[in-house]
């Protein structure tokens, strides 16, 4: 892969992260004041439980330094893996979402 390939590819893939950082966000946030989820990330639940302000901040902050950090170091193989590996992680997340909420349709 080229490296102006490689580059274009990782923006684009880390926009795509922003982008289902923001979906999980909302989704999780709707769904937990519903009581149909728990947050299963034990660090964030700390936050959930306290605040649903404290739980957006802190999640915004820790994906976006973490977006930061990989774009960074976006020459680097692994944060290019990491990346994708990444985006299907949100993926997945997402899909459980929108499962829980046909559920109830």
């Amino acid at each position: 892969m080229s490296l102006v390939l490689r580059k274009v590819n990782i923006k684009l893939i880390l926009g795509l992260l922003v982008i289902l950082n923001f979906i999980d966000l909302m989704l999780t946030l709707v769904l937990f004041e519903k009581k149909l989820i728990t947050e299963e990330n034990p660090i964030m639940d700390v936050f959930i439980s306290f605040n649903s302000l404290s739980f957006a901040l802190a999640k915004l902050s820790l994906c976006y330094f973490g977006i930061y950090l990989l774009y960074k170091y976006r020459e680097n193989s692994f944060s290019i893996y990491s990346s994708y590996c990444l985006v299907g992680v949100y993926l997945v997340i997402l899909f459980r979402h929108i499962q829980i909420i046909t559920c109830l349709l």
